[in-house]
């Protein structure tokens, strides 16, 4: 049964608040449903300052409202308590909350390109390098005389 205690999970909660609020009471509360997840037993990893959006469509007839994201830790059987709470409070618009694996940061892979002569390039080469192959004049003078000649 210990084991079961013990047993979090990593979550994830977005929040829409209502626009109606202001800035200061748009943060109070969200610091207030941060404040009932720790209460619950919840630890807190990462949380975003609610800011003010657009909505892709009206909510309860609004079409802005703040949003606000908080990342944590919780036991399982707590999370219904949570939502029940957040669900009997009219400032939210909407919320949901997701399940995450656990928060580990994965080494980043880098594709190295390697480069490939093409044979255009050849091409390029040959041919610039032709033309700019410097001429005489007076040979070039010389060899028009030669062909008028014949």
């Amino acid at each position: 049964m210990s084991e079961a205690k013990e047993k979090k999970f990593f979550y994830e909660l977005v929040i829409f608040l209502s626009s109606n609020l202001a800035d200061k009471e748009a943060e109070e509360k969200f610091n207030n449903f941060v404040k009932q997840i720790e209460e619950l037993g919840g630890a807190i990893l990462e949380t975003n300052l609610p800011r003010l959006e657009l909505l892709s469509y009206p909510i309860k007839k609004e079409t802005s409202g703040y949003l606000c994201l908080a990342r944590f830790k919780i036991e399982e059987e707590k999370l219904e308590e949570l939502r029940k709470k957040l669900s009997l409070t009219p400032e939210i618009l909407r919320f949901s909350i997701f399940k995450k694996q656990e928060l580990v940061q994965k080494p980043i892979k880098r594709r190295v390109f390697k480069t490939v002569p093409s044979k255009a390039k050849g091409i390029k080469e040959e041919s610039v390098s032709k033309e700019t192959t410097e001429v005489n004049l007076e040979e070039l003078e010389q060899k028009l005389n030669e062909i008028l000649k014949e």
